[in-house]
């Protein structure tokens, strides 16, 4: 659907442009559709939506009905990640009403219409504040249409069902987009499965970026189809929340929390409660709080820094930063630094630290190791398999065998057998 007077807007970054659908007023002028408030980042609310879609492809029943409308939920919720607004599916009359129809005419490929968004009534139209808050609002697919889903040979049901529902959201297209940059600022012939960096700004400006509740949460982006990282705001609760393929920042709230990152060079925080953080692949920086932490940088080089609790910080593979408690603590935990493949860096911080070694290769660093305090664990060889030496200010330990090269350096002390174990 094409709105009246379109206004086309910049989402903080040059190639991300989005424009929002708007109606025209009897007094003059027009105004931005959406739900909720009228205001830019005003929540949507709860938005419910109902489908009767078993007039597509001749006649949709059991299974083949049930992906349809599994598509159709992964749809809305690709949106709902995004943005402060929840939808609810529901059976009969809804806020957003799915069905089909015919409905080809012109103006699509090949001259079909794949699929319309329609407002059939507006609750409020504020004309100072040029917003008009849908009421109702139907979506209807062209039941002519050779529609696929999963794969499957024909037009892709998800890529229009995301175009129509973000048309319902009050997204639009923006004009003289050459470089295909997103799907709702394409034109209207589809080619993409993936909300983008322009999809993302814009529904965030309606809306607001997406903040979880005070309830548990279980909040997965990993099969939402987004071509960038995310910002996520966990509240309370004991939530489990995992990122997408990109560079996300994902902020842990009250409960005892597992985030996990995903792809991409990811930034996690929680500093409240006791949690656990994996970052995934990617160079990921990791960061805990007041309670305590079990975080796993998994694959790349990250940075790892726990908190007041006692942590056990892991850095996996790559050359990462480990350390124990922030700089300047006045409050220290007793921390488990744990150095995987790859060159790493330690420091524990005040405390009873215990740096973990495993037999694999690396060029590795303790920078403040308290004799008499922490610990040295090396596992799956032992000290006497090594060799120890000092050049009166830094200490050297070696192992070399079975084509392992595992060296480290402690220092500033000079340390004995007694701080291995």
């Amino acid at each position: 659907m094409a709105g009246a007077g379109d206004r086309n807007f910049t989402g903080g970054t040059a190639d991300a442009p989005f424009a929002f659908i708007e109606v025209g007023l009897s007094s003059g002028g027009s105004a931005i559709t959406k739900w909720g408030g009228d205001r830019f980042g005003a929540s949507g609310g709860t938005v419910t939506y109902s489908s009767n879609i078993s007039g597509l492809n001749g006649g949709l029943t059991g299974a083949a009905l049930a992906a349809f409308e599994s598509a159709i939920e992964l749809a809305f919720a690709t949106w709902a990640a995004l943005a402060n607004i929840t939808f609810q599916a529901v059976s009969g009359a809804a806020d957003i009403e799915i069905r089909s129809d015919s409905v080809d005419g012109n103006g699509g490929p090949d001259g079909n219409v794949l699929g319309f968004m329609r407002p059939t009534d507006f609750e409020t139209i504020f004309v100072g504040d040029e917003f008009a808050i849908f009421d109702d609002v139907e979506i209807v697919f062209d039941r002519a249409e050779n529609w696929a889903v999963d794969g499957g040979s024909g037009t892709s049901f998800f890529a229009v069902a995301l175009h129509e529902i973000g048309h319902a959201l009050g997204m639009d297209h923006v004009p003289n987009v050459s470089d295909g940059g997103t799907l709702q600022n394409m034109n209207p012939i589809l080619s993409t499965d993936e909300l983008q960096s322009g999809d993302i700004a814009g529904i965030g400006t309606l809306y607001g970026d997406r903040e979880y509740s005070d309830g548990v949460d279980n909040v997965s982006f990993a099969k939402v189809n987004v071509d960038t990282g995310q910002v996520i705001f966990s509240k309370g609760g004991n939530d489990n929340v995992t990122g997408t393929d990109f560079g996300d920042s994902i902020y842990g709230g009250a409960g005892n929390d597992h985030l996990f990152g995903g792809g991409g060079n990811d930034r996690l925080v929680d500093t409240r409660g006791d949690n656990d953080i994996e970052g995934g692949n990617g160079g990921d920086t990791i960061i805990g709080g007041a309670g305590a932490i079990d975080a796993d940088g998994n694959n790349g080089n990250d940075t790892l820094i726990g908190g007041i609790g006692n942590d056990t910080l892991n850095g996996g593979s790559g050359n990462d930063t480990l350390r124990g408690d922030p700089s300047g603590s006045f409050i220290a935990g007793n921390d488990t630094l744990i150095a995987g493949s790859g060159n790493d860096e330690l420091e524990g911080g005040g405390g009873a630290d215990t740096f973990v070694f495993s037999r694999a290769s690396g060029n590795n660093r303790i920078l403040d190791f308290e004799i008499g305090v922490d610990e040295i664990d090396l596992q799956g060889f032992g000290f006497s398999q090594g060799t120890l030496t000092d050049n009166g200010t830094n200490s050297f330990f070696s192992f070399n065998a079975s084509g392992v090269d595992f060296d480290l350096t402690i220092e500033g002390v000079i340390v004995s057998a007694e701080d291995f174990i």
